[in-house]
């Protein structure tokens, strides 16, 4: 399934999202190579190479949130059970929604994970994956999931 004109506003914010992510787990983007000149000459700056992601690579799964609960020491975050259809069972995945949702409107809820991260602790939750979420512009806009396609089951891959 394809998900619908939304995701041209979210590619981007999927993008920043993402390097963020993947500079806090220590990934380091290349940096143009420099070159040793001598002294004398003016050294002439390559600009500077733009990181871009290919969001094809991005394993996203449909999931159903089958359990969740308040993280113990983070005010911001819920921990939550996932079904992504995976047959190791479902996966634990913290996400910092409690500014944005009750803790009773999570389970049930059909949402759409990225699930090719590496395992990342999160205030020592060891987090194995990512909900993807859209929220408003303006800051502290309303952040709502990005639902799955109507009729994808659970654990099918969501095509960008």
């Amino acid at each position: 399934p394809k998900l619908g004109p939304m995701v041209t506003r979210i590619k981007s914010e999927l993008n920043d999202a993402m390097e963020v992510r993947m500079t806090g787990l220590g990934v380091v983007f290349p940096e143009p190579p420099k070159e040793d000149k001598p002294a004398k000459q003016k050294k002439q700056t390559a600009p500077e190479a733009e990181f871009i992601m290919d969001i094809s690579k991005l394993d996203l799964r449909v999931g159903i949130i089958t359990k969740a609960w308040e993280h113990e020491e983070g005010d911001k975050l819920f921990c939550e059970t996932i079904d992504i259809g995976e047959p190791s069972g479902p996966r634990s995945i913290a996400s910092g929604l409690r500014a944005h949702y009750a803790l009773e409107d999570l389970e049930g809820q059909r949402v759409v994970v990225l699930a090719n991260l590496k395992t990342r602790k999160l205030m020592g939750f060891p987090s194995h994956g990512m909900v993807l979420c859209a929220a408003e512009e303006n800051e502290g806009g309303m952040v709502e999931f990005v639902e799955p396609p109507i009729g994808a089951a659970v654990g099918e891959r969501v095509m960008v």
